[in-house]
């Protein structure tokens, strides 16, 4: 089984994480969880590559927060791709987030 771990960004900012494994593995995988949030599901291929020899980590993009709404699922991706998730986000390296990107003119 895996363990709940706290990572800091280059500004300094906690975010949570699951990791699974030896650290003195061969080898890692990064797993990166859908728009739902980190789900049990996650976090048991996580396991089952640590079973097999890897060190494993998904991170969480969320902040903890889970959902099965589509419509609140796509706006905490919008939130995220703005970099604006909750105070204290982790951001885009520098610390800066960028704004949507406009619609091409015609």
């Amino acid at each position: 089984m895996g363990r709940e771990i706290i990572l800091k960004t280059s500004q300094d900012e906690p975010f949570n994480a699951y990791l699974a494994g030896d650290e003195a593995a061969d080898s890692a995988v990064l797993i990166l969880h859908e728009w739902w949030g980190v789900m049990p599901h996650n976090r048991l291929w996580t396991d089952r590559l640590a079973d097999i020899g890897h060190l494993a980590l998904v991170v969480d993009l969320y902040d903890g927060r889970t959902t099965d709404d589509p419509a609140l699922a796509a706006e905490r991706y919008r939130q995220l791709k703005r970099g604006c998730c909750r105070p204290g986000a982790v951001q885009p390296p520098g610390g800066s987030s960028h704004p949507a990107p406009s619609s091409p003119s015609r």
